[in-house]
């Protein structure tokens, strides 16, 4: 599994004061064998805007929207519907799972990846935000 894909997800409902820096934040991590994949949970804010603009641009090629449009009365619900739709979307070998007013340092995914390398039996990593 030296150098897999690496899928991230990203939910998003109403975050557009913080979803282009997690966008951003996904898309230029050190390690480029990535996809990144916004969902957005029908937001009412100018949220899937920034990130259409986003798309645009050549650097940002890798960056896949799923548009959901319609939503359930609970946030939990329609949190795990947009985790689901992603992961169909997604072709990674490795899924990071990122909040859209969250944001991963530039080596993350490195670290995610060896981690996997150099522990071959594990299936699931945890860990613990930085606050």
């Amino acid at each position: 599994m030296r150098k897999p894909l690496v899928s991230i997800l990203i939910n998003n409902f109403n975050k557009e004061n913080f979803c282009e820096k997690a966008v951003k934040s996904a898309l230029n991590q050190d390690y480029k064998k990535i996809e990144v994949i916004f969902y957005d949970d029908n937001s009412s804010d100018l949220s899937l805007k920034r990130i259409s603009f986003l798309k645009k641009k050549k650097k940002y090629k890798r960056l896949k929207i799923i548009k959901n449009k319609s939503r359930s009365i609970v946030s939990s619900y329609n949190q795990i519907i947009g985790i689901k739709r992603s992961l169909k979307r997604s072709k990674g070998q490795i899924i990071c799972l990122l909040d859209s007013d969250d944001w991963f340092k530039k080596n993350k995914i490195n670290q995610v990846v060896n981690f996997f390398n150099n522990n071959k039996k594990q299936g699931i990593l945890f860990d613990k935000p930085v606050l």
